[in-house]
């Protein structure tokens, strides 16, 4: 058992209150964040290379560093997965997070001091702490059909998640966004699905939440109740997910389809990016496809492929590199710039 055992653990309040869902009904269309670049979206849908300069600009590009920490969850024994870290340069890897139960999709707290994960410890996935340098963790959520997919706020006062497990291991997923406030253990249900489930969610700022499920990626204003598509549902059938922001406060990457495989892109948070296909910026690409990434602060992205490896994908857009391989790797979350790990 890893340094995740459950030791002086104590079930969050996780009761269901607050703001009842925004959208009058599951399914609803989101309206247009903004007004995209170039004026709508044209039909066809060939990758628009020329478009690429202009998304990095918004930014200063950061060099490429394999410097930091990624944590990730791996089925190494075969039996269930459990949670790890790894340096990024791949010289250094540990477990964090060990049972016989399932623990998945790691999320760092900002300080780095703390881990939320998803284990279906009580026969339902549910929503984890883990207080790195105790080895304790805590029940956060008792959600009836289970939690998955969490996300620490910036300022580390909630956690966004999605109810169920729409990833698949259960099948039992409704995919709802909700909000978890850490101080009271107040669950506030958000933002129903739409057409599929919300996968993955990640705050932008304390007050804007961003989230895909395959078949819109939506920006979520907790400040106002109000969502908005971030990626056009006009000029082609677009399928994003797995958003994740950027340092800088105005990109983020993504997961979409432009081809045959997912690959990832990088746009503008205001979503005046528009179309993936004709104006983000399409890192390299990747046999196979890639989601899940997560946007590093040393200029790395890391991304899940489809074959089960997790690879280090420069914002530049040159050429990835290997990180961890077998298991199958999967959902990788880079730790914050502070945080330090011992080697066993």
């Amino acid at each position: 058992m890893g340094a995740g055992s459950s030791g002086g653990s104590q079930l969050g309040a996780g009761s269901s209150g607050g703001s009842p869902l925004v959208s009058s009904s599951s399914g609803s269309q989101p309206t247009a964040c903004a007004s995209y670049v170039g004026g709508p979206v044209p039909s066809s849908t060939g990758f628009d290379a020329s478009a690429m300069p202009v998304v990095v600009s918004n930014g200063p590009v950061t060099v490429p560093s394999t410097k930091g920490f990624v944590a990730y969850d791996a089925n190494s024994t075969g039996i269930s997965r459990d949670i790890f870290v790894t340096t990024a340069d791949g010289s250094c890897r540990r477990q964090l997070v060990g049972s016989p139960a399932t623990e998945k999709q790691p999320a760092f707290s900002p300080d780095g001091g703390k881990l939320a994960y998803a284990s279906d410890a009580t026969g339902v996935f549910q929503i984890y702490i883990l207080d790195i340098a105790t080895g304790l963790t805590r029940q956060m959520t008792n959600e009836p059909g289970g939690a998955t997919y969490p996300a620490f706020s910036p300022g580390g006062t909630e956690l966004a998640f999605v109810s169920g497990d729409p990833e698949g291991d259960t099948g039992s997923g409704s995919g709802v966004l909700e909000i978890l406030d850490l101080a009271t253990g107040v669950v506030r249900p958000v933002l129903p699905p739409y057409g599929q489930p919300w996968l993955s969610p990640e705050f932008a700022s304390d007050t804007l939440v961003l989230t895909g499920s395959g078949s819109a990626l939506v920006a979520y204003h907790l400040d106002t109740n109000t969502s908005c598509a971030v990626v056009p549902l006009n000029g082609r059938i677009p399928n994003p997910r797995d958003p994740s922001p950027a340092p800088d406060g105005i990109r983020y990457v993504f997961s979409d389809f432009c081809g045959d495989a997912p690959q990832l892109y990088i746009g503008r948070i205001d979503g005046s990016t528009g179309d993936t296909c004709l104006g983000a910026f399409r890192l390299a690409t990747v046999d196979g496809g890639v989601e899940s990434p997560d946007w590093g602060p040393f200029g790395m992205i890391a991304g899940e492929t489809k074959d089960g490896r997790i690879l280090l994908f420069p914002e530049d857009g040159s050429a990835p590199l290997p990180l961890v391989s077998g298991g199958p790797a999967r959902n990788p979350a880079f730790a914050p710039a502070t945080f330090t790990q011992s080697c066993p």
